[in-house]
């Protein structure tokens, strides 16, 4: 008879019974009661009956159906129910296991534990081992013993705070009476200190609270590293021991002194601060900030070193961060894919600055962190973009009324496109000055020489004229995106399956249609040091870490195959160059790209045509709008 089935009918339904009483008849560990536990009622939900549980009490049946619960044993006695685990799920129950087990597993066991092979379990822990890297851990092994996952206590609890969250998001059913309680708690303190926190570092923080008193009753507390802290804050500490305090007092654990800390870090860290909470922004932080800005308007020509909201936002956000940098705190972001997709020039951006937050902590922001920075930068372009519209001088030779009707009309019709500086009477330009213009639009012939565009339009627009001005300033847009793609940079059908290959065979082929500096692979390979340039759905954007050289241009790789870029799957390269001094249209090729992200269908027309034509006919139709 298998495990689940033996548990089950060691539940009874007329009186509770602990987990640890469960363990030790099955010989297992209170862990795996209750991940059987979240089995059983999965498959009981169609057969009248739950196990339900109480916090001190135990387990108990609860059966409202007992003709579909005796069919529901009698299935089980023949393994009709038993389904196995996708390989995932079979992944993440493999790293709690081997993390919350008091000893070693041999293989042998784990596979009964998943009803798998050994063959599949040696391919899941492959994965397992991937997967664990990330947080610094590793499988011991030890001959006639078995293994078991070890690592400093932090990073093993940042690993099953990864995997709970997964487990929820794969089955919201999956939420615990444990979680519901310590959820409870946390909203019962803060409200009673107004302690302000957003809704997903409230649930992180469930989760994390959950872990530390699992781990707490294994025997396992945190290393010395949360004794001193300089963040201190009195209010922070206050809420922190009010939630230590009312655990304690549900749960009957005693949480050192050290827990207490990690807790109150955990709440400075992820708290909402805002300008109206009489909250010090530290020199130290401005400057790290002003830092970024420059960093950023020498990259990408894009000066924000005036923009008081960004300069504001963006320090508020780094006295949190800066936290998070200097404990190792990861904060996950559930929206990092749709932030890059729809904003890679912000985030881009982001990615560059942050080596600022690199050299002063001496700590790697992760991508997920980047995401967030980068909604600050985002917000700060489209501020930014209202600003930027064609400068344009009205000539009418028919009086100011006219002149100042067609003004009119113009602002209200194309508002999208153009700012209307001034309007003038004469053809005569003399005390014009054109630095700031960039089109005239005149209702007279004009046949004196002046240093931008010329577009004669009627007095009174009609709608043929309308359409024509329209198209006149999209084309205008569109030559300037064009000019990034030449047809001697597109590169199709690489056959190379390594990125570092690939850089340097589209860094040697740039070399010999362009006048680049012969460090600009090396600068290629400094950006991608600093953190991953895949932006997902099957696209890269490197470029030097720097602007360098002449012009601004984009050499356009495509793959014959798909290959792993970091830790994404990558076929099309744009290889980005920014021209020394930065470039101000930059943005017009991210906006492109952009679009092409969110498009699946034109990212497949690419791949499987992979011809200049097609890249054209695509910046086409993405630039019509």
């Amino acid at each position: 008879m298998d495990r689940l089935t033996q548990l089950l009918l060691l539940i009874p339904d007329n009186q509770y019974v602990t987990q640890s009483q469960l363990s030790e008849q099955l010989n297992v560990t209170n862990r795996t009661i209750y991940n059987d536990v979240l089995k059983l009622n999965k498959l009981l939900i169609n057969y009248g009956t739950k196990i339900i549980s109480k916090p001190r009490l135990g387990l108990k049946l609860e059966i409202s159906n007992l003709n579909k619960y005796q069919e529901f044993v009698e299935k089980m006695k023949t393994d009709e129910l038993l389904t196995t685990d996708n390989a995932e799920v079979r992944m993440y129950k493999i790293v709690v296991y081997l993390i919350n087990s008091l000893h070693s597993i041999k293989m042998d066991d784990l596979c009964e534990e998943l009803y798998v092979s050994r063959s599949t379990l040696k391919n899941d822990l492959k994965k397992v081992r991937y997967f664990i890297g990330h947080y610094d851990l590793h499988i011991d092994h030890k001959p006639y013993e078995g293994m078991k996952i070890n690592g400093e206590e932090k990073n093993l609890r940042r690993c099953l705070a990864k995997v709970e969250r997964s487990q929820l998001m794969q089955d919201d059913n999956l939420m615990s009476y444990d979680l519901e309680d310590i959820g409870g708690i946390l909203k019962h303190v803060f409200k009673n200190h107004n302690f302000k926190i957003s809704e997903y570092a409230f649930h992180n923080l469930v989760i994390h609270l959950y872990i530390a008193l699992s781990r707490i009753q294994l025997g396992n507390i945190l290393e010395d590293n949360y004794n001193y802290i300089e963040h201190h804050n009195e209010k922070d500490y206050i809420v922190a021991e009010s939630i230590i305090t009312e655990l304690e007092d549900k749960y009957e654990v005693v949480f050192p002194k050290n827990e207490l800390n990690y807790i109150m870090i955990h709440l400075s860290s992820k708290k909402i601060i805002t300008e109206q909470n009489n909250t010090v922004v530290s020199s130290d932080i401005y400057e790290i900030v002003i830092s970024m800005l420059k960093e950023i308007n020498n990259t990408f020509h894009f000066d924000f070193r005036h923009d008081f909201d960004l300069i504001t936002l963006l320090s508020l956000h780094l006295m949190l961060l800066k936290i998070r940098l200097i404990y190792d705190l990861r904060f996950e972001n559930p929206l990092k894919d749709q932030i890059r997709e729809s904003y890679p020039l912000a985030y881009e951006m982001a990615s560059i600055s942050s080596e600022i937050l690199y050299e002063k902590y001496r700590k790697r922001v992760t991508s997920d962190e980047m995401a967030y920075i980068a909604l600050h930068f985002g917000v700060a372009i489209e501020r930014q973009k209202k600003t930027n519209k064609k400068n344009v001088l009205i000539v009418c030779g028919t009086g100011r009324g006219t002149a100042e009707l067609l003004a009119y009309q113009l602002q209200e019709k194309y508002s999208k496109y153009i700012n209307v500086i001034k309007t003038h009477e004469s053809i005569d330009f003399s005390d014009i000055d054109f630095k700031n213009i960039d089109y005239v639009l005149t209702t007279v012939h004009i046949s004196e020489t002046i240093p931008v565009p010329i577009i004669e339009i009627k007095p009174f627009l009609i709608d043929e004229q309308d359409i024509i001005l329209k198209d006149y300033f999209k084309a205008d847009y569109k030559n300037l995106i064009l000019n990034y793609f030449a047809p001697e940079l597109f590169i199709p059908n690489i056959s190379l399956d390594k990125k570092e290959d690939i850089l340097n065979f589209m860094c040697e082929f740039v070399k010999q249609k362009k006048n680049i500096p012969d460090n600009f692979h090396e600068l290629v390979l400094e950006r991608e040091r600093i953190g991953s340039t895949s932006f997902g759905n099957y696209i890269a954007i490197p470029h030097p870490y720097k602007p360098i050289g002449e012009e601004s241009f984009v050499a356009i790789g495509v793959l014959e195959n798909p290959i792993l870029w970091d830790s994404e799957m990558v076929q099309i390269i744009f290889l980005l160059s920014m021209q020394e001094g930065g470039n101000e249209h930059l943005q017009l090729f991210y906006k492109i790209v952009s679009r092409l992200l969110k498009n699946k269908n034109l990212i497949s027309m690419l791949i499987r045509n992979q011809s200049y034509e097609q890249l054209l006919s695509i910046i086409e139709l993405l630039s019509n709008n």
